[in-house]
C-alpha cells in the first residue's frame, strides 16, 4: 500500500507541475466527465450527484434506455448540471466471444439497425431538453456498419475510448520524468467516424476485461493526455474525456 501511495503521489506531483506548465504558457486544459450505467436512485448515485454539485462539475451520465423506469427518468430530468447520453438500449451483451457487446458482430444487422431506431426515438421522448445527441455503445464495442445509421438517427457524436496507439502513447509519455518542451499548437481537429464527432474517453478510473489490455493507473493516463497535448499530438484544445461507473467504485 506505502509503495501504490508513494507511486500516486508523485504521478500527482507531476500533474501539477504539468498543469503549472500550461497555466504558464497561457493554455488551459479542459476536461469532461462522463458516468456510466445509471438505471436506479440507489446510494452510489446520490453519492456520485453529491460529489457532481460541491465540485460544481457537469457530468454526463450514460442510461440505456431500454432498462430505466419512468420515475428514475423524472429524477433524472430534475438535476442540476446533468445531462444524459444514450448507453445502448437494453446494455445486454449478444456476443459469443470474450469481447462484450450489445452492438457488436455477432447479432444481425437488421436486427441492431430497428434496436438503434426504437431506442433512438424512447431516448428522445425520456429526455427532451437534457438529452445529447451522444451515443455510447456498451463495453465500447461497436459494428463500424452502424455507424450511418446511428447519424440517420439523430446521433451525431459517438464516445468511446481513445484509440489503443493513443492510449499506449498516453502511457509512454506519463512514464517519462521529464519533458521539457515548448507548447506546440496544431490546428483543432475533431475526430470522426465517417460523419460522426467523436468524444473520446482517455482517463478509465475502471480498467478491467478484455479490452482493457493497457492495466494503468488512471493518473498515468490524465498526465499522459495532458503531455500529448502539450506536445502538439493531439489538439491542444480538445477536451479530456474522464469515465466513472459509479455503481463499481468504493
Amino acid at each position: 500500500m506505502g509503495d501504490v501511495t508513494l507511486v500516486s503521489a508523485r504521478i500527482i506531483s507531476s500533474i501539477h507541475e504539468e498543469l503549472d506548465s500550461w497555466q504558464r504558457n497561457g493554455e488551459l486544459a479542459r476536461f469532461w466527465w462522463r458516468d456510466d450505467d445509471a438505471h436506479i436512485d440507489n446510494k452510489p448515485f446520490k453519492r456520485l450527484i453529491q460529489l457532481a454539485e460541491v465540485t460544481s462539475a457537469p457530468i454526463i451520465l450514460a442510461v440505456s434506455p431500454g432498462i430505466i423506469s419512468e420515475s428514475f427518468v423524472e429524477k433524472l430530468n430534475e438535476i442540476r448540471n446533468v445531462h444524459m447520453a444514450a448507453h445502448g438500449f437494453r446494455h445486454v451483451n449478444y456476443n459469443k466471444g470474450a469481447l462484450t457487446a450489445e452492438f457488436g458482430n455477432d447479432r444481425p444487422l437488421e436486427v441492431m439497425i430497428a434496436d438503434i431506431e426504437h431506442l433512438a426515438k424512447k431516448f428522445a421522448s425520456m429526455f427532451p431538453n437534457r438529452g445529447l445527441s451522444m451515443f455510447v455503445p456498451p463495453w465500447h464495442g461497436l459494428d463500424q456498419r452502424l455507424i450511418p445509421y446511428l447519424s440517420r438517427s439523430g446521433f451525431k457524436c459517438l464516445s468511446m475510448h481513445e484509440s489503443f496507439s493513443v492510449r499506449a502513447a498516453q502511457i509512454f509519455f506519463a512514464k517519462i520524468p521529464s519533458i521539457k518542451m515548448a507548447f506546440a499548437r496544431p490546428g483543432s481537429k475533431s475526430s470522426k467516424a465517417q460523419s460522426m464527432d467523436r468524444a473520446n474517453i482517455a482517463i478509465n478510473f475502471l480498467s478491467s476485461g478484455p479490452r482493457h489490455l493497457l492495466k494503468v493507473n488512471p493518473l498515468h493516463q490524465a498526465l499522459g493526455a495532458l503531455r500529448l497535448r502539450r506536445l502538439g499530438l493531439i489538439a491542444i484544445d480538445r477536451p479530456i474525456g474522464l469515465m466513472t461507473h459509479h455503481l463499481q467504485h468504493d
